[in-house]
C-alpha cells in the first residue's frame, strides 16, 4: 500500500505546496460567495423597505391635506347653514361630481350635531357622476368597525375639539382615506360646532396607479382577509407586531407592513415587491468566477507540482549552502552560477548583484535624499515634518501661510498650538490624533496662524519614518475661498434674499432644538413674535415695488438693531410682510410684550424711502408656550389663530392663549357689564397704606380700583381698566374712583382731628386719556369742593409712559394741577425710557420707587449702587422717595438704610377695604 512517507521529500513537498494552495483558492471563493451575496441581499431589501416606508409616508401627506382642506370647506358659512337650516339646493350646488373630483373626493357626508344624516353624494364606479349615499354604505360607515368610536366619543364631548380627525377605514370591501370635520362659522371666534363633515377618498386608487412614478417598485394596498399573505408574514406582522415583514424568493424580494385605521386597528396591508435583479445578476457572475477559479488554480497547481518536484530541493540544498558561505565571509564572496535560467538562478544573480552595487546604493540613497529635501523646501505647496506633537520641519510655502518670516521659526513649534481653538484647545488636539490613530489622513481643519487667526485647510496627512522616527507628513491646502462659497451657498438656503434675514426653514431649524429639549423635560418657556406690516399691500400697490422692497429692507433693519440688544434671539421673514422673532426662553411673560411695544414705537418713526415719507403700524401676535407645543407648525399655526383675532378686533398686540376661547366669551360679559358696575359704584377703591418705617405710624395711602363681579366674582384691574380705556370709559371710571377716595380719606381725617391726629394723604392713578381730559382741572376742583378734602392731602400718580408721548402738553397740564395745590407723583419709577430726564423735566413732588429696584438691592453691591443713586439725585431735586413693593424686613431695612422712610408694600399692609382702614385706627 502507497504511503506519505515512501514519497520523495520532493515529491512530498510539491504535493502539500499544492494542496495548500488549491485549499486557499477553494476558501477564498466560498467566504467571497458567502459575503458578496448577503450584502446584495441586504442592499436590496433595505430599498424595498424604504420604498414601503415612502408609501405610508405619501399616505400621512394625503391625510394631513384632506384634513387642511376639509376644514376650508366646514369653515364656510353656506357648510353651517345646511347644517342649521337644511338649505334645498345645496347638494345641486356644493355635491356634484366635479366638486368631489376637484377635491379628489370619492365620498362627502354632514352629519349633524346629533349624529344624524343631512346630506351625503358618492361617485359612482365610473367617477362620472355623484349620486345619493346608499343607506347600506352610509350604516357601514357609522358602524363601530369604521367611524363610530370617534364619532361617539365627539357627540358624548361638552365642547368638541374643533379640529379634523383623520384617519383610515375599511368601507364597501375598500381601505378609505377619511377625516371628520367639526362644521362652524367663520365669522364667529367662539361658533359652537353645528355638525361634522365627513371624505372619504378610496385608497386603491392611490396605489398602485397613481405614484407609480414615485416608487423604485411595484406598491400596493391588499386586504386582510386570510391567504392574502403567506402564514409566516401574517405571523410576523400580526402576532409579533413587527413594522416590517419579508418574503424571499430568488426572482422576487416582498416587504409588507400594516396600515391602521382610525380606530387604531388593521386596515389593510402595504405590499411592496422588487425583481432581484442584482441578486441573480451577481449570483451568475460569482458561479462563473467560480468555475474559471477553479479551472485556473487547478492547471496552476498542476504545475507548480510538478516544477516544484522536478527541481526546487537539491538547488534549495545548494543555495543554502552558498548562503552560509556568504555570511561567513561578511557578504563579500559572490555566490555561484549556474546555466539554468530559473527563480534560484534569479535569487542568486540578484545577490550577487547587490553584493556588487551594495556601496553604490548607499550613494544613491543619499543623493535620493538630498534631492527630496531640496523638492520639500521649494515646493509651492505648504508641508510640515511633526513628531511628537512637535513641528521637525517645515518648508517655506509652510511659513508663509501661516505667517512666519522664515521657517527656523517654526522648528520646535508645539503642533497642538497650530490646531488650537481658543474655545476648547485640549477638546480639539485630542480630536485631530484620535482621527490619525483611526487611520483618517484626508480631513479639514482650522490651523491658527502666528497673527492668531484661522486658516480653514485641507490636510493631507502621510506617514512616514524620518531619521528613524515615526512622523507625520502634513500638506496644506488653502482652501478660504471654497469656504467662502460654501457660506455663500448656505446663506442662500436659510436666509431671506431681500433683507439677509432667516428664511421659515431656517426659523424652524432654530425652533427644533428648543421644542426637542422641551420634549425631554427642561423647564423652561419660550415666546414668539409674530409680525405682520398692516397697509404693506396697499402702499406697495401705491408707490410700486422698489419702495416696497425698500420699506421691507428698512424694517427688516430696524428690527436687527433692536434684537441685537434684546438678548439670544432668532429673527426671520417668513413671507411678504410678515416678521418673526423667536426667544428660546423668556424669564417673565412680560419680556415679549414689552418687546412688542419697543417694536411698534421704533416702526412708528417716520420711514424715508425715494424722497416718500411713511409710518409703518404693525400688528403683533405672541404666542408663549412650553413643552406643550411639539412642532414648529403648531407654534406658528396658534400665532396666526391669534393675528387673524388681532385684525378682527384691531388690536396691535395679541397674545395667544388655549383658554383664549373662554377668556373672550368671559371679556364679553365683563364688556358688557363694565359700563353700568362705573355707573353704580360697583368698582369701589381699597387702600393700601404707606408707612413711615422710622416710627411705623401710616402717613397716607394709595386707591386701588376693585371690582367684585356678581358672578364671575373679582376681576382683576389689568382686565377691567384697559377694557375701560378701549371703550373711552376711563375718564369716567377714574373720576368714580377719584370722587371716593376723596370723600373717604375725608372722613378719615376727620376723625384723626378729632383725636389730635394730622391728617393723612391719598394717592390716586390716573390714565392717560384721563391725565390729558380737557375738563380735569375743573373736575378737580369740584371734587376737592364737594368732599371738603385739603387740595395737598390728594396726591395724583401718573407713569413716565404718560408724560414723555406729549412733554409739552404734560407739562402744562401739571402745572395746571399744581396751581390747585394738590401733589403730583411719578408712579412705577425706572420702568420707562427717560426716568432721569423725567425728574430733571417735570415739576414733581413725589417719586415712587419701582418694586423692580427694590428687588434689585438684594442682588448686590451694582444693585445697592443703582438705588443709592436714584435716591441721593431725587434728595437733590427736594423730591419724597416712596419705596414700592417691600415684602421682607431685609428689604425694608436696605431701604432704611439708604434714607427713604416712606415704604409701601406687603411688608406691613396688604390693600384693605374702607371699613378695615377704619377699624385700624380704631
Amino acid at each position: 500500500m502507497l504511503s506519505i512517507k515512501n514519497i520523495k521529500l520532493s515529491t512530498r513537498t510539491a504535493l502539500l505546496f499544492s494542496c495548500g494552495l488549491l485549499m486557499i483558492i477553494s476558501l477564498s471563493i466560498l467566504l467571497t460567495w458567502h459575503f458578496f451575496l448577503r450584502e446584495v441581499n441586504t442592499l436590496e431589501l433595505k430599498t424595498t423597505e424604504e420604498t414601503n416606508r415612502q408609501a405610508q409616508q405619501i399616505i400621512r401627506l394625503k391625510l394631513d391635506s384632506m384634513a387642511k382642506r376639509s376644514g376650508d370647506w366646514a369653515f364656510r358659512n353656506d357648510a353651517y347653514q345646511l347644517l342649521k337650516h337644511a338649505i334645498p339646493d345645496y347638494h345641486t350646488q356644493s355635491l356634484s361630481a366635479d366638486s368631489l373630483k376637484k377635491n379628489d373626493l370619492d365620498l362627502i357626508v354632514f352629519l349633524s350635531h346629533q349624529g344624524q344624516f343631512v346630506d351625503g353624494a358618492q361617485l359612482n364606479t365610473e367617477g362620472h357622476q355623484a349620486t345619493k349615499l346608499s343607506p347600506s354604505l352610509l350604516t357601514e360607515l357609522l358602524s363601530e368597525k369604521a367611524l363610530g368610536l370617534p364619532l361617539r366619543q365627539l357627540l358624548q364631548a361638552d365642547r368638541p375639539a374643533q379640529q379634523s380627525i383623520s384617519g383610515i377605514i375599511y368601507l364597501d370591501g375598500d381601505p378609505m382615506l377619511v377625516t371628520i370635520t367639526p362644521v362652524t362659522r367663520n365669522d364667529q371666534t367662539d361658533s359652537p360646532v353645528a355638525g361634522w363633515m365627513i371624505w372619504a377618498k378610496n385608497t386603491k386608487s392611490l396605489f398602485p396607479h397613481r405614484y407609480k412614478s414615485l416608487f423604485l417598485n411595484d406598491t400596493r394596498l391588499i386586504d386582510i382577509v386570510p391567504g392574502t399573505v403567506p402564514q409566516a408574514v401574517y405571523n410576523a406582522l400580526f402576532r409579533q407586531k413587527q413594522t416590517f415583514a419579508h418574503e424571499l424568493a430568488d426572482d422576487q424580494l416582498t416587504v409588507f407592513s400594516i396600515l391602521q385605521d382610525i380606530n387604531q386597528q388593521p386596515a389593510a396591508i402595504l405590499k411592496t415587491t422588487a425583481p432581484r435583479e442584482y441578486y441573480q445578476s451577481s449570483k451568475n457572475a460569482l458561479v462563473m468566477m467560480i468555475l474559471y477559479c477553479l479551472l485556473g488554480g487547478l492547471i496552476i497547481t498542476l504545475l507548480f507540482f510538478r516544477a516544484l518536484r522536478k527541481s526546487l530541493v537539491t538547488r534549495l540544498h545548494l543555495l543554502e549552502s552558498d548562503l552560509q558561505q556568504l555570511a561567513r565571509n561578511d557578504f563579500s564572496q559572490p555566490l555561484r552560477q549556474d546555466d539554468k535560467q530559473d527563480e534560484i538562478s534569479m535569487v542568486s544573480q540578484v545577490v550577487n548583484s547587490l553584493l556588487t552595487t551594495r556601496q553604490e546604493t548607499t550613494s544613491a540613497l543619499a543623493e535620493i535624499e538630498n534631492k527630496f529635501y531640496a523638492v520639500y523646501e521649494n515646493a509651492s505647496q505648504p508641508m510640515l515634518i511633526t513628531h511628537d506633537r512637535h513641528v521637525l520641519s517645515a518648508n517655506q510655502a509652510a511659513a508663509s501661510l501661516l505667517g512666519y518670516d522664515c521657517v527656523s521659526e517654526l522648528m520646535g513649534y508645539p503642533l497642538d498650538q497650530l490646531l488650537r481653538d481658543a474655545t476648547a484647545p485640549d477638546t480639539v488636539s485630542d480630536a485631530f490624533y484620535q482621527r490619525i490613530a483611526a487611520h483618517e489622513y484626508y480631513f479639514e481643519w482650522d490651523i491658527t496662524c502666528h497673527q492668531g487667526w484661522q486658516i480653514p485647510c485641507e490636510l493631507e496627512i502621510t506617514p512616514i519614518d524620518h531619521d528613524g522616527m515615526q512622523a507625520l507628513l502634513l500638506c496644506l491646502h488653502d482652501i478660504s475661498e471654497r469656504r467662502q462659497h460654501e457660506n455663500k451657498i448656505r446663506r442662500l438656503v436659510l436666509n431671506d434674499s431681500l433683507t439677509g434675514l432667516y428664511n421659515r426653514y431656517a426659523l424652524s431649524q432654530q425652533m427644533l432644538p428648543v421644542l426637542k429639549q422641551l420634549a425631554e423635560g427642561y423647564d423652561q418657556r419660550f415666546a414668539l413674535l409674530y409680525i405682520n406690516l398692516d397697509r404693506f399691500r396697499a402702499l406697495n400697490d401705491t408707490f410700486g415695488h422698489d419702495t416696497g422692497d425698500g420699506i421691507i429692507k428698512t424694517v427688516a433693519l430696524r428690527l436687527q438693531l433692536l434684537c441685537e440688544s434684546a438678548g439670544p434671539v432668532t429673527l426671520a421673514r417668513i413671507a411678504g410682510d410678515e416678521f418673526v422673532i423667536f426667544i428660546p426662553q423668556i424669564a417673565t411673560a412680560y419680556q415679549p410684550v414689552r418687546l412688542c411695544y419697543q417694536i411698534q414705537r421704533l416702526l412708528l418713526q417716520p420711514l424715508v424711502i425715494d424722497g416718500v415719507s411713511l409710518e409703518i403700524y404693525t400688528t403683533i401676535s405672541v404666542v408663549i408656550g412650553g413643552n406643550e407645543y411639539k412642532t414648529v407648525e403648531d407654534v406658528l399655526r396658534c400665532a396666526d389663530f391669534a393675528m387673524s383675532k388681532a385684525k378682527k378686533l384691531n388690536k396691535r398686540i395679541q397674545v395667544f392663549s388655549q383658554r383664549m376661547y373662554q377668556e373672550a366669551l368671559e371679556t364679553l360679559a365683563i364688556q358688557r357689564d363694565l359700563p353700568s358696575a362705573i355707573r353704580n359704584g360697583a368698582i369701589k377703591p381699597v387702600f393700601q397704606p404707606i408707612v413711615d418705617c422710622s416710627n411705623g405710624e401710616v402717613i397716607g395711602f394709595e386707591a386701588l380700583a376693585r371690582w367684585q363681579h356678581e358672578r364671575q366674582g373679582p376681576i382683576s384691574p389689568s382686565r377691567f381698566i384697559p377694557m375701560a380705556e378701549e371703550s373711552n370709559l376711563i375718564v369716567e371710571l377714574g373720576e368714580q374712583v377719584l370722587q371716593q377716595a376723596c370723600q373717604f380719606m375725608q372722613q378719615v381725617n376727620a376723625m384723626r382731628a378729632a383725636r389730635q391726629l394730622p391728617p393723612l394723604s391719598v394717592h390716586v392713578n390716573f390714565a392717560a386719556h384721563h391725565f390729558s381730559s380737557m375738563t380735569l382741572p375743573d373736575n378737580l376742583r369740584a371734587t376737592l369742593a364737594q368732599s371738603g378734602l385739603a387740595p395737598d392731602q390728594l396726591v395724583i400718580e401718573i407713569t413716565e409712559s404718560m408724560l414723555i408721548e406729549r412733554p409739552a402738553e404734560s407739562i402744562k397740564r401739571m402745572k395746571q394741577i399744581k396751581e390747585l395745590g394738590v401733589k403730583l407723583a411719578l408712579d412705577d419709577f425706572g420702568t420707562g425710557y427717560s426716568a432721569l430726564n423725567t425728574l430733571c423735566q417735570y415739576p414733581l413732588d413725589i417719586v415712587k420707587l419701582d418694586r423692580s429696584f427694590v428687588l434689585r438691592l438684594m442682588d448686590g453691591q451694582q444693585g445697592e449702587a443703582l438705588v443709592r443713586a436714584i435716591i441721593n439725585m431725587a434728595k437733590d431735586l427736594n423730591l419724597i422717595m416712596v419705596a414700592e413693593g417691600v415684602e421682607t424686613e431685609a428689604q425694608m431695612q436696605k431701604i432704611k438704610e439708604l434714607g427713604v422712610n416712606e415704604i409701601q408694600g406687603f411688608y406691613y399692609h396688604r390693600p384693605m377695604a374702607a371699613a378695615d382702614v377704619m377699624a385700624l385706627f380704631e
